[in-house]
């Protein structure tokens, strides 16, 4: 398929697609006629990229596993790059839940009312 309809099915623009092939992480092949060819390998790739992007995930830690695993998706090096996001945000949260704890302390020291 053209990238156009890639980019469709894959949830991204043409701008993004060719962005992940300068950076590396998506390679189509080529028609007779130049254009690229976009199988559905590469668009399942593309919306993986996509997926991790909407999870937090940078363009360079999404690189180092497409990278490593070159054309064949490197699926336990995928697990292992969501498994560090998600404890990544859990200290996040935990971060996050005693700030706010400190907050909800000044307030009551304060003797402000806790507004939700």
């Amino acid at each position: 398929m053209k990238i156009g309809q890639a980019a469709a099915q894959a949830g991204v623009t043409v701008r993004a697609i060719r962005h992940y092939e300068n950076l590396g992480l998506v390679a189509p092949k080529y028609g007779t006629n130049g254009y690229r060819i976009y199988d559905q390998e590469c668009v399942e790739r593309i919306g993986f990229i996509r997926c991790c992007k909407e999870h937090g995930f940078t363009l360079l830690e999404i690189s180092t596993v497409l990278l490593a695993s070159g054309v064949k998706f490197d699926r336990d090096g995928a697990v292992a790059l969501i498994r560090q996001k998600r404890a990544e945000y859990l200290r996040q949260q935990e971060e996050l839940v005693q700030r706010i704890e400190g907050l909800d302390a000044l307030l009551q020291r304060l003797s402000v009312p806790e507004s939700s």
